[in-house]
């Protein structure tokens, strides 16, 4: 089989999990990261993320699909924040807010502790103009 060359620009966190992808899952590919920059100095070394009751539009993949993908990352964070190396992973529970002017589909609401609907009177006195909130804190 005839080898794949291909090149990624950036070599911050999604550069670089990209390049580890295409590596993982194209046979016979040379992969090469072009970049102004390497760490330290890139948005890599503070970038994070956030999972939660978010609606998510993956084009035609079905919502028990997303409902999986999603309890799967959840309970693995959830794993590393009850490790001993939960300190120094950077993994931990957040208090927050998720305002729409639309109520979105969640099919994944059930799996997450202490999350609740924000009740219409509280929202239109909180938050007027809003018609979905979902509160999040532990």
């Amino acid at each position: 089989m005839a080898s794949k060359k291909l090149c990624v620009v950036g070599a911050g966190v999604i550069g670089l999990s990209t390049a580890v992808n295409l590596i993982e899952c194209i046979p016979n590919v040379t992969v090469t990261l072009i970049a102004d920059k390497l760490s330290p100095g890139t948005t890599g070394d503070g970038a994070a993320g956030i999972t939660g009751p978010r609606p998510l539009s993956f084009g035609h993949t079905n919502e028990p699909m997303q409902r999986q993908w999603f309890e799967d990352t959840y309970r693995h964070f959830e794993s590393l924040m009850k490790s001993e190396s939960a300190d120094t992973c950077g993994v931990q529970y957040l208090s927050g807010y998720y305002l729409s002017e639309d109520k979105p589909s969640l099919p994944w609401l059930d799996l997450m502790y202490n999350v609740q609907l924000m009740s219409d009177k509280d929202l239109n006195k909180l938050y007027p103009g809003h018609r979905f909130v979902c509160i999040m804190y532990n």
